[in-house]
């Protein structure tokens, strides 16, 4: 963690959380095999920097949320209709989406993500599949509210695939790597 805060980041810290709370634990007991004020003292420091800590983090106006997922499903909601489709790429985030999205657009994720069946699979991404989605869905939906984040190796493919094909009718930055694009597919 050290190393990739300092000189590189190596992975991202936020999927370390499921270990934090085992690592209060085994500390707190550590701290506990300490005899008579040491010990007392020693955890009373720790939770205090654990309550200081959080509060910072809850309150801080530098720590703002990473991803608006809200603002995103909120635009959305308010401007598609039942005609439009929603669209997310990369599939992972379906999950934050999902969470805020209660519009008349269908969701689904590009690659294609099959996560109700019991063998849970992904679409392999190759540059023809961009042209096949969109085939099928220009035969049905009018516009497609693009939902690219996280660029996974292909999302620029994408962008540029829609840009050259489609007319772009919004493009709207919500957070660093969440940018939504409106493209009109078919005119009715």
């Amino acid at each position: 963690f050290v190393l990739s805060v300092t000189f590189q980041p190596l992975f991202l810290s936020r999927y370390l959380i499921i270990c934090l709370p085992s690592t209060y634990i085994l500390v707190i007991y550590l701290l506990t095999t300490y005899k008579g004020y040491v010990a007392d003292i020693s955890i009373s420091v720790l939770a205090t920097i654990m309550i200081f800590m959080l509060f910072i983090q809850a309150t801080h106006p530098l720590s703002p949320v990473k991803e608006d997922y809200r603002s995103v499903v909120t635009y959305v909601t308010n401007h598609a209709g039942v005609e439009d489709i929603f669209v997310v790429s990369a599939p992972f985030i379906t999950y934050p989406v999902e969470y805020y999205y209660k519009g008349k657009s269908r969701l689904v994720t590009f690659p294609h993500w099959e996560r109700y069946s019991p063998y849970i699979t992904f679409e392999a991404y190759t540059p023809d599949l961009i042209s096949e989605r969109m085939t099928e869905f220009s035969q049905i939906y009018r516009d497609v509210y693009l939902l690219l984040g996280y660029n996974q190796g292909y999302e620029e493919d994408i962008r540029l695939y829609m840009d050259t094909h489609y007319q772009r009718l919004h493009k709207e930055t919500f957070s660093p790597g969440l940018t939504l694009y409106v493209y009109r597919l078919r005119y009715l």
